[in-house]
């Protein structure tokens, strides 16, 4: 019985892992073809439909092992999906479902926005989609591990692969941010706003499977956003031409902050922590200032 339970659970992972590959890779090659067709309105329609694929496949994956909370009803169809989905609409269960979305969602939508501006680099656009889809894979892989134990918090290994998971996501959306900003002139206000709320709700996801969300470390979390904010203000004030190189820069904050965020919450922060967060810092801000050229000029908006 447990071999079979044991094999069972193995195909199920197997299951998994082909879904969200086929959706990503293949989701992602087809947003580059149309992309390469420069068709902007079927590139968002496409891009849309690819996300809430997505968001189908995580409340799959979400139901599949929260399913026998609620079982045994006898009714009509409606009422029987009413009743199997029950837990979605309870806002406790929603909030969580919802907290479980930043992460894939950023990766997606930062993804999105950086094939779509940079039309014609065609390395870098196969780049790009290829590392988002192992990012995704992994994402909704540990994800679906997290719901199957259904603990809190999630295990260390777990929590480990998200967290390198999400300086990935940080990093596409930073950039994303900032070159959609320059690519159509929007206001710099939208870039501020996209840095807070992505700071915010990855910080706030990793207090939530951490299970750690008081107010005290929500307040902190708020703070942290304003700082990385503040930094963004910096970068669209100097920085130039390689937008990549600017969301590098504002991940290298994310992670101090991140970094010193968790020994608080660890109760592991001393002094030999906060020197080797600040070490990391400075290596990846030496390297982001040397590979810049700050006396580049291109026609951005002002």
């Amino acid at each position: 019985m447990a071999e079979t339970q044991r094999q069972l659970n193995a195909w199920h992972r197997i299951t998994s892992i082909a879904a969200i590959t086929i959706i990503t890779f293949v989701g992602f090659e087809a947003l580059l073809y149309i992309n390469n067709l420069y068709q902007p309105a079927q590139y968002i329609k496409l891009s849309i439909g690819i996300y809430l694929i997505m968001v189908f496949w995580l409340v799959f994956l979400f139901d599949l092992h929260y399913k026998n909370i609620l079982t045994g009803h006898k009714g009509t169809f409606l009422q029987a999906l009413r009743h199997r989905f029950h837990y979605v609409f309870n806002w406790e269960h929603f909030r969580h479902f919802q907290t479980y979305m930043i992460l894939p969602g950023i990766i997606y939508w930062g993804t999105v926005i950086l094939l779509g501006i940079n039309f014609g680099h065609n390395t870098l656009l196969q780049f790009l989609a290829v590392c988002s889809s192992l990012a995704l894979i992994m994402a909704f892989s540990m994800l679906k591990e997290i719901f199957h134990a259904k603990q809190s918090p999630i295990k260390n290994q777990h929590f480990l692969v998200l967290g390198y998971v999400k300086l990935y996501a940080t990093w596409l959306i930073f950039s994303a941010a900032l070159g959609i900003v320059w690519f159509y002139c929007f206001p710099p206000h939208i870039f501020y706003l996209v840095v807070y709320l992505s700071t915010f709700m990855l910080l706030y996801q990793a207090l939530f499977q951490f299970s750690n969300v008081r107010f005290r470390n929500v307040v902190l979390v708020v703070l942290i956003s304003l700082a990385v904010s503040i930094g963004s203000i910096f970068v669209y004030q100097y920085w130039n031409v390689n937008y990549f190189s600017a969301g590098l820069f504002l991940t290298a904050i994310y992670n101090l902050f991140w970094g010193l965020m968790f020994h608080h919450m660890n109760k592991t922060l001393s002094r030999n922590a906060i020197l080797e967060q600040a070490a990391i810092f400075v290596l990846i801000v030496v390297m982001v200032f040397g590979v810049t050229n700050f006396h580049a000029k291109i026609l951005r908006c002002f």
